[in-house]
C-alpha cells in the first residue's frame, strides 16, 4: 500500500498519461484517435472488467489534451470529484478513511479490474485485508466473509452507523438470522446483551469457538453470570448437562424465550429431555424418569407445577442428587429435624414432633400421632423413603406399594378406609389404624378393610 500511496496522488493530480508509454515508441506529437491503438497504453485494457469510458473508447471523459505536441495531458477534474462527477456514492456521517484521505484509487483501479466494482484485488476481503489485517481472527469463519461477502454488513464508502454498518447492529444480524428475530417478537423474556447488540457475545467475523462466540460457551457465560461460575466450579456433585455438548444451552434458550431464566421448556420438560433414560453417575445411577412421572397417578407437589428446582439445585451443589437441602437416603436414621430438612421445608415439622394431635396428620390412630411412632425415634427413626415415593405414586400422599430395603423391594400392602387404613409390609404383622375408632394398639388387624378413597381427612 506503501506504494499506492506515492502512486495515487500522482495519478489523481497530474500524472501524464504518457508515463506508462512504451520506451520503445516515440512519443506522438499529434492528436490521437485512440490511446490504445497500436500497443500505446495497452495494458491498461488488459482486465476481465473494463471502466465504462475505456469499453467505448472514451478516454478524455477523465484524461484532458494539456500539450498535443509534447502528448501530455492533465485529468478533466481533481481528486474525488472525477470519480463522484459519475459515481454517486452513499450517504452518511461516517466516512470510509480512504475516501477522504487518499482517495477512490486506494481501493479501485480506474482503468479496470476483476471485479464489476473495479477492485485492486481479486476480491472485496482480500482488499479489506490489506488495512484490516487482524480483523479475520479464528478457524470458523462468517459466512459472509468466508464468501469474501464483506460489503453484505458494511458500506464501502459512508454510513450513518459506527463500523460503517449498513444499519444498527442487532438489526443487521436479524436480517438474515430470521429465527431469531421471529422468536424475539414472540417472547416475553429478551437476553439482555440482545438489547446492547449481538457482538456481546459473538464474533462477527470469525472466531475458534462453535457459533462465533467470542470464547467457549461456559466461560462466555460465566463472564456474566458470576454467582452461577461459583455454584458450579464449588460443587461437589456437578450437574452432568453442563458437561455434555451444549453445556448452558442444554437447558437455556441464549436469545429469547417466554420462561424465566431463559428456560427452552418448563423445568420439568427440560430436566426429562436428559433424565428420559438411565444415567449413570460416580456415585450410582440415576434412573429413567420418564415411566415414574407418566405412570403415577399422584405427583410430588413440585411436579404438579413442573418445577424441579424446587428440591434440586440446577448447576451444582453439595449434596448427592443435587438436593437444595438435607434429605436422608437411608431407610433408617436416629430422629434429628435437619435430617429432614428438605422435606420440612414444605411440610410442617410439627407433625413428627409432637406424639398427640387431632389436627396436623391423618396418618393417626385416635389422637395418637403415627409419624411421630414412626419417625421421632432415637436409634431407628423410619425416614421419609421408608413410606413414601418421591416424584409420583399411585396412591394418595404418595404412599409406596414397594419400599427399598438394601437390596430387598418390601411390599407396603397399604389399603386406605374412609377414616384410617391399613398396612401388611413384608416386615411386620398387619397393623390398621382409625382416627375415629382408635384400633388397640396391641392387636394386629386380621383382615384387611374394603378401601375407601373418600376419606374425611389427609
Amino acid at each position: 500500500m506503501s506504494f499506492l500511496r506515492i502512486l495515487i496522488p500522482l495519478l489523481l493530480f497530474g500524472l501524464p498519461l504518457s508515463w506508462g508509454y512504451a520506451q520503445s515508441k516515440e512519443r506522438p506529437t499529434t492528436r490521437t484517435k485512440s490511446c490504445t491503438e497500436d500497443g500505446c497504453h495497452a495494458e491498461t485494457s488488459d482486465y476481465t472488467v473494463l471502466h465504462g469510458p475505456l469499453t467505448a473508447g472514451g478516454c478524455a471523459g477523465c484524461h484532458n489534451y494539456e500539450n498535443p505536441l509534447k502528448h501530455t495531458f492533465q485529468m478533466t477534474r481533481q481528486g474525488n470529484d472525477l470519480c463522484l462527477f459519475c459515481h454517486q456514492i452513499e450517504s452518511g456521517t461516517n466516512t470510509h478513511e480512504p475516501v477522504t484521505e487518499n482517495g477512490c484509487l486506494e481501493c479501485h483501479n480506474p482503468h479496470g479490474g476483476e471485479t464489476n466494482t473495479h477492485l485492486r484485488t481479486k476480491n472485496t476481503r482480500a482488499l479489506c485485508e490489506q488495512c484490516h489485517e487482524t480483523a479475520v481472527k479464528g478457524k470458523l469463519e462468517h459466512e459472509p466473509i468466508a464468501t469474501g461477502g464483506c460489503l453484505a454488513c458494511h458500506a464501502a464508502h459512508r454510513s450513518n452507523h459506527p463500523k460503517l454498518l449498513h444499519q444498527e447492529q442487532t438489526s443487521l444480524c436479524l436480517d438474515c438470522h430470521v429465527v431469531f428475530a421471529d422468536r424475539m417478537k414472540q417472547s416475553s423474556i429478551v437476553h439482555e446483551p440482545m438489547g446492547e447488540g449481538c457482538q456481546q457475545c459473538h464474533d462477527a467475523h470469525a472466531s475458534d469457538s462453535a457459533k462465533l462466540l467470542k470464547s467457549p460457551m461456559r466461560e462466555l457465560c460465566f463472564s456474566c453470570h458470576e454467582d452461577i461460575q461459583m455454584a458450579v466450579e464449588s460443587a461437589q456433585t456437578p450437574h452432568g448437562a453442563l458437561a455434555e455438548i451444549g453445556e448452558c444451552i442444554n437447558c437455556h434458550d441464549a436469545h429469547a424465550t417466554g420462561r424465566s431464566h431463559l428456560l427452552r421448556n418448563t423445568t420439568r420438560a427440560v430436566c426429562l429431555a436428559c433424565h428420559n433414560k438411565e444415567i449413570q453417575t460416580p456415585t450410582g445411577k440415576i434412573p429413567d424418569m420418564t415411566p415414574i412421572v407418566s405412570t403415577g397417578n399422584n405427583l410430588h407437589g413440585p411436579f404438579t407445577i413442573n418445577d424441579c428446582s424446587e428440591c434440586h439445585q440446577i448447576h451444582g451443589g453439595a449434596r448427592p442428587r443435587l438436593l437444595i437441602m438435607e434429605f436422608s437416603s437411608s431407610f433408617y436414621t436416629p430422629f434429628q429435624e435437619n435430617k429432614y430438612e428438605l422435606c420440612f421445608s414444605c411440610h410442617n415439622p410439627s407433625m413428627s414432633l409432637v406424639s398427640e394431635t387431632t389436627e396436623l396428620t391423618g396418618f393417626r390412630n385416635g389422637d395418637r400421632n403415627l409419624h411421630f411412632v414412626h419417625v421421632n425415634q432415637d436409634e431407628k427413626g423410619r425416614t421419609c423413603r421408608a413410606c413414601h415415593e418421591i416424584h409420583s405414586g399411585e396412591s394418595e400422599k404418595l404412599i409406596s406399594k414397594y419400599v427399598p430395603f438394601g437390596d430387598w423391594r418390601i411390599s407396603t400392602g397399604f389399603s386406605k378406609t374412609a377414616t384410617g387404613g391399613f398396612c401388611t409390609p413384608s416386615c411386620h404383622r398387619s397393623f390398621s389404624y382409625d382416627r375415629l375408632n382408635p384400633a388397640p394398639i396391641s392387636q394386629p388387624a386380621t383382615n384387611p378393610p374394603e378401601q375407601d378413597s373418600a376419606g374425611e381427612e389427609e
